[in-house]
């Protein structure tokens, strides 16, 4: 499970990346959110927050820069 979720956290994030060039930046944040989301199965964002509390975390940083 840990395996797929890492990897669709990358394609998401390559993906992201793709779309922001193509002018496209809400196809581009969610699929950050997603990128985000993946990350957060693996471990990385601390096992104890709700997706909303990543998302409103996510916010925070997308507006901060």
């Amino acid at each position: 499970m840990h395996t797929t979720a890492e990897y669709v956290g990358r394609m998401s994030g390559e993906l992201a990346k793709l779309a922001n060039v193509a002018g496209l930046p809400f196809l581009a944040y969610l699929l950050k959110m997603a990128e985000t989301e993946a990350q957060a199965t693996v471990g990385d964002d601390g096992p104890n927050e709700t997706p909303r509390q990543r998302a409103s975390a996510f916010e925070d940083r997308a507006q901060a820069g």
